[in-house]
Parts: structure tokens; C-alpha cells; sequence
């Protein structure tokens, strides 16, 4: 997971209309290596799931019921857990 933590201008838009297969592609091209969650260590599988915890935290998800918190329930669960328990 990749962000900033400054604002930053958008220079330039496109639509992709499948952007999964245009990641596939860009894969197969060598343009980036995907790391999958299931084959990384367990310490860094800890590392995402405190990252996106306290994204769900910090972005007033667990208050919330609109499609950034059905979508951290659906595809997150474990770190949804985590910020519901506040641990």
C-alpha cells in the first residue's frame, strides 16, 4: 500500500476501463512484480493488516456505512476485526 502523506496536483487523468487487466498486462510486461499477501512473511502480513487497522480507524470507517467500510469489511476482514477490537 502506497500513499502521500503531502497533497499533491493531478497532472494528467486517463480512464481505464479494466484496470485489472491492464495491471495483468504491466505484470506480464515486466513494469512491476506483485507481492502477494499469502507468500510474504508472517511479520510483514502483521505489518498490512496494523497499516489498514489504523486506516480504518483514522478514516472513521468502523462509524461508518458507506462503501469504504463495506469495502474494508468485505476484502479486510482481520484488520476490520482488529480496529473493531481496538487493539
Amino acid at each position: 500500500m502506497y500513499f502521500s502523506t503531502k497533497p499533491l496536483s493531478v497532472t494528467k487523468t486517463i480512464y481505464i476501463p479494466d484496470v485489472y487487466q491492464a495491471l495483468c498486462k504491466c505484470q506480464k510486461e515486466g513494469m512491476f512484480r506483485l507481492l502477494k499477501f499469502a507468500n510474504a512473511a508472517s511479520e510483514k502480513q502483521q505489518q498490512l493488516i496494523d497499516m489498514i487497522s489504523d486506516c480504518i480507524i483514522q478514516s472513521g470507517a468502523l462509524h461508518s456505512n458507506n462503501e469504504d467500510s463495506r469495502f474494508f469489511q468485505q476484502y479486510f476482514h482481520t484488520a476490520w476485526e482488529k480496529a473493531s477490537s481496538g487493539k
